[in-house]
């Protein structure tokens, strides 16, 4: 009669702390994986932010350079009009 129940009960499925320990596990796993994607994230905005400082710096010099061969700009470093 043992041998039956058991049997029949393996039949089932998981037990609850099975089930928990998977679910624990997803929660762990998951929490890792949210982390490492936020560093991720600030890590690929600070890229962006060095990107547009550069195009913003090299915008400028080709700026001053304009206005130093053109001469609108002079030797003390102020435009002239």
């Amino acid at each position: 009669m043992f041998n039956t129940l058991r049997k029949k009960r393996s039949k089932f499925g998981f037990t609850m702390a099975e089930a928990l320990i998977v679910v624990a596990i997803v929660v762990i796993l998951a929490g890792l994986i949210g982390v490492s994607v936020i560093g991720y994230q600030r890590s690929l905005k600070h890229l962006e932010f060095d990107g547009i400082a550069k195009e913003i710096f090299v915008a400028a010099q080709n700026h001053l350079t304009s206005a130093k061969t053109t001469g609108k700009l002079g030797d003390d470093g102020n435009f002239r009009r």
